[in-house]
């Protein structure tokens, strides 16, 4: 067990000025070098296990739906442009976060956005990450009962479901229960960086199959759209690509289990992560479509390929063993918002109300998750709400946190030392200001779309009905 094992029920304690929403981090300055005295001891995150543990909380179901998602937004030339300009901006939203943290001391986003914009935005924040969390938590587990419904088809035929012990509701309640419950009550993240490792293989093999595959099977002359229909499909693909590289909510209390890491090697923890992400989800977009073409590709890419191949099926056994390990990572950013609500001491009697508390707490968002899975199993209009949630935690609000700097001459000061020419108060204008409206602008686009999308298959559902 490591020493410094983030505290997340003691969160930093900032005075907040009500009235004029302003924070008065003076008068917090002991505390945050008590915290940064009290995190000096113990081990520290190394440099690849930190890219593991973000590598793993990134890559998920946006894997399976990234070659649909490329596909209709004009093609893999238009999305592929359009993917590099994201990354680029999550490379520098992580940058703004990581430097905001290294300040503050904190070990939330929650907490961070506090820090810098007051308990308004701060409570928003926690909400938001609640929210998401659970619903991505439920996202991964109907991607689990979806490979354990085609592994099973191959092994038992289409009747499987006369067994009672073979059905989807069984199946993910009790992977739920015995696998990913335990991983759920640790005090912290830490000791997932091994299990991360394991996920991280898991990926790496997914990516590998889509090429295996399209060298093994027969060439079927697959057309791949090449131009979009209207040249507002091509942001089509953003509310995914803003949920398949979110790992700001975890980025956080990873990046707290970090010790003394230069700007340089910061940015190489963020590159390497986000290169790896991105190489991963082009890689799946292109072979993806190569295999089966624009026509045939589903939305769930998994559901093209065929669970006898042996290498498929190993595939999907991959992405369940996957799906496991970025569950707790995902539960442990929700549960810190509901633990913050019980700010205890450290004596002996309110440690074990708190660890009651946090065991109380996994139990029942496990359950009530596996329980909502099993009857809302459909992912595609899913991403689209988590998508558009996403860009409040990639780009609004560090935006707003780069530009709450401005007005505070301690923290522009801080900025100017780390970064030299850079902390030019212009650019730091111009850059928040861009986070800021790009992130608006994606958030009600998502939104916009996956009501519409809503609307359309309802109208299909009800014209098959009426006929």
């Amino acid at each position: 067990m490591m020493e410094n094992e983030i505290n997340e029920t003691e969160p930093l304690l900032i005075n907040y000025d009500r009235r004029t929403d302003e924070i008065n981090i003076e008068d917090n300055h002991q505390l945050i070098e008590s915290e940064q005295q009290q995190s000096s001891s113990g081990q520290s995150l190394g440099f690849w296990s930190v890219i593991f543990l973000t590598v793993n909380a990134t890559l998920g179901a946006g894997l399976l739906n990234i070659p649909y998602s490329f596909d209709n937004s004009g093609g893999i030339v238009f999305a592929l442009i359009l993917q590099s300009i994201h990354v680029l901006l999550v490379i520098c939203s992580l940058m703004i976060i990581s430097f905001g943290t290294k300040i503050s001391k904190v070990n939330s986003l929650q907490n961070l956005i506090g820090y810098y914009c007051g308990s308004s935005w701060s409570n928003l924040c926690a909400c938001s990450i609640f929210i998401y969390s659970y619903g991505a938590c439920i996202t991964y587990l109907i991607v689990i009962g979806d490979q354990f419904d085609k592994i099973l088809e191959f092994y038992y035929g289409v009747d499987y479901y006369k067994y009672w012990y073979l059905h989807r509701d069984f199946l993910v309640m009790t992977i739920a229960i015995v696998a990913i419950l335990p991983l759920c009550i640790s005090k912290d993240i830490s000791f997932l960086r091994f299990a991360s490792f394991i996920g991280f293989l898991s990926t790496f093999y997914i990516t590998l199959l889509v090429m295996i595959e399209y060298i093994k099977l027969p060439s079927i002359n697959a057309k791949i759209r090449t131009e979009p229909n209207r040249w507002t499909d091509i942001f089509k693909v953003l509310p995914v690509l803003t949920f398949s590289f979110q790992c700001q909510t975890s980025w956080v209390p990873t990046f707290a289990e970090t010790k003394n890491s230069s700007n340089l090697r910061i940015f190489l923890m963020i590159f390497f992560s986000m290169f790896i992400c991105f190489l991963s989800y082009s890689w799946t977009a292109l072979f993806g479509l190569l295999t089966f073409g624009s026509s045939n590709i589903q939305k769930d890419m998994m559901q093209n390929y065929d669970p006898r191949d042996p290498f498929v099926a190993i595939g999907m056994v991959l992405l369940i063993i996957k799906t496991i390990v970025v569950y707790p990572v995902l539960l442990y950013c929700g549960r810190i918002v509901i633990e913050q609500l019980f700010p205890f001491s450290d004596n002996t009697q309110q440690s074990k109300r708190r660890n009651s508390i946090r065991i109380t707490c996994a139990i029942i968002w496990v359950v009530t998750s596996a329980t909502l899975a099993i009857y809302v199993p459909n992912i595609g209009v899913a991403i689209n709400y988590l998508g558009s949630l996403a860009n409040l935690f990639v780009f609004i609000l560090p935006g707003l946190c780069l530009y709450m700097i401005l007005f505070d001459e301690r923290q522009f000061q801080m900025i100017k030392h780390e970064y030299g020419f850079l902390a030019n108060k212009s650019l730091i204008l111009v850059i928040s200001t861009l986070f800021i409206s790009y992130g608006i602008g994606v958030f009600a686009y998502s939104i916009c779309l996956s009501i519409l999308e809503i609307v359309q298959e309802q109208m299909v559902l009800e014209q098959h009905t009426f006929y």
